[in-house]
């Protein structure tokens, strides 16, 4: 099993379309159920191959993740969040994207860069319901606008 899976793709699961087309589907999947045990692998309903997320495709992950987040703090506490369009980009340029992790990492920037500092003003009580914070971008890092 192990060996399966050091000889496949660095990508496993995420080949271009390119690839696919030429066999990788069924080598990556051959690499996959030799790397898994096999009651592991007798746990999936279906093995598919699917192309890497672009970047573009991250950026729409990333604004619907920030609409999820700001929503589901105004509802808990009544406090919202809105982001400038250049948070999206640093989300993006500071770890939150990965051709080979796709939007994985996303959570964790997020987290890191936005949720994190949001959470910091709250308990430091800088922030009191009802409130809007504005974030953006200035010099390379985030700027949390209470009003």
């Amino acid at each position: 099993g192990a060996d399966a899976a050091k000889a496949a793709p660095a990508t496993l699961g995420f080949g271009r379309r390119e690839e696919a087309d030429n066999g990788a589907e069924e080598r990556v999947i051959a690499a996959a159920r030799s790397a898994l045990a096999p009651e592991l692998w007798n746990r999936l309903d279906d093995a598919m191959v699917f192309e890497p997320l672009t970047r573009a495709q991250v950026e729409r992950i990333a604004h619907l993740k920030l609409q999820q987040s700001s929503k589901q703090l105004l509802e808990e506490k009544g406090i919202a969040y809105a982001c400038s369009p250049a948070v999206v980009d640093f989300l993006i340029e500071n770890g939150g994207y990965d051709p080979d992790l796709g939007a994985r990492p996303l959570r964790r920037a997020l987290e890191r860069f936005v949720e994190g500092p949001i959470a910091e003003l709250i308990l430091q009580g800088e922030v009191e319901s009802p409130a809007e914070i504005q974030v953006d971008v200035d010099a390379g890092e985030l700027v949390f606008d209470v009003s």
